[in-house]
């Protein structure tokens, strides 16, 4: 009897505090739910390192515990897998599909993914204008929060292009605006980038009070594994 293909990756460790979102993706999935087409396309829109990856798999792994998908599951991540050329085309074509929809917010989520992907292929300059774009949009619709992210990544793509200070200056902004929300993961995140700039700018004292607080802000979102690696960085600072 052939056996199903089965090739979904485990969750992340300590992924939690999703239950709203899987609320809303298991009644999509559900086999047996009414629909009236013949297959159901589920897609998932958001900036990067916010957790869409580890939800999908999360909904994936409950789908198949549950039986909905007897025939098999795949996953392809196209990013981590080296096809980038396939990702930007895909951040390519959504960013465009909402432009026509008028949507700015998907668009500006759309533009930050982007940047991601040509950040990650060495496109520095490329990636700035992206994540430029990104701030600018969510500044005009006054999401405070997914501009902290934005003005987060825009600090990678300047450090990329040498710009170390601008970088601070960047990283600091998102710190400002994680602050407001208490978002101790995403602060713990941009305190390492932070530290890093001032690694490479040969400030050491001030790469270690930032990994520091890194580790305590992974503390506080209950994320042992990245503080551990915090910690372990600014030990070797000492």
């Amino acid at each position: 009897m052939p056996v199903a293909t089965a090739a979904l990756p485990a969750v992340p460790a300590g992924f939690t505090g999703r239950d709203e979102d899987l609320a809303r993706l298991f009644p999509v999935l559900d086999p047996a739910a009414e629909s009236e087409l013949p297959v159901v396309i589920c897609a998932m829109s958001g900036l990067g390192g916010i957790g869409k990856t580890s939800l999908a798999l999360c909904a994936a792994h409950k789908a198949v515990r549950d039986g909905w998908f007897p025939g098999g599951t795949l996953f392809v991540d196209l990013q981590q897998t080296g096809r980038m050329e396939e990702a930007m085309d895909a951040h390519t074509r959504a960013r465009d599909l909402y432009q026509t929809a008028g949507d700015r917010h998907l668009k500006a989520i759309t533009w930050n993914n982007l940047g991601n992907a040509l950040q990650q292929t060495g496109q520095a300059e490329e990636a700035n204008d992206a994540h430029t774009r990104a701030r600018d949009l969510f500044q005009t619709a006054g999401d405070r929060h997914l501009e902290a992210t934005a003005w987060n990544n825009l600090g990678g793509a300047l450090r990329g292009l040498g710009r170390v200070e601008e970088a601070v200056e960047a990283y600091e902004k998102a710190l400002d605006g994680y602050r407001e929300f208490d978002s101790w993961y995403e602060t713990g995140r941009t305190l390492s980038n932070l530290a890093i700039a001032h690694k490479h700018a040969a400030r050491p004292a001030e790469a270690r009070t930032n990994y520091l607080h890194s580790a305590a802000a992974y503390t506080r979102a209950n994320a042992p594994t990245e503080a551990a690696v915090a910690q372990s960085r600014a030990d070797a600072l000492t």
